[in-house]
């Protein structure tokens, strides 16, 4: 199984925020920007909590599992912005998040 920094990185986050992950990608894919707004990513995330059937995050833990996906240098945030309209970047690359998310859902 293939092992680098990122992938194992990827295997560890929480449930919620690989769905953070995974709205921040279907951002990146549908706007075709690398930078994308929380605000947008947010109504990605909702719509994969209501798919799953687990509860809509609040803000707050919103801001922590941003916090904590960027101390694992996977996403790339505005320091001095901690609120909705704050971008977001991937530190990776999709392929990298899409095989790492499907790898832990096995």
């Amino acid at each position: 199984m293939f092992t680098s920094p990122v992938l194992t990185a990827l295997r560890c986050v929480s449930h919620y925020e690989r769905l953070l992950l995974r709205a921040i990608v279907s951002e990146v894919s549908a706007r075709g920007v690398e930078e994308v707004i929380l605000y947008r990513c947010l109504q990605q995330l909702y719509a994969l909590c209501n798919l799953e059937g687990v509860p809509k995050p609040s803000d707050t833990e919103v801001f922590a599992m941003c916090a904590s996906l960027g101390a694992y240098k996977l996403i790339m945030t505005e320091p001095s912005r901690r609120d909705t309209n704050m971008l977001l970047r991937l530190n990776c690359s999709q392929s990298d998040v899409l095989f790492a998310l499907k790898a832990a859902a096995n």
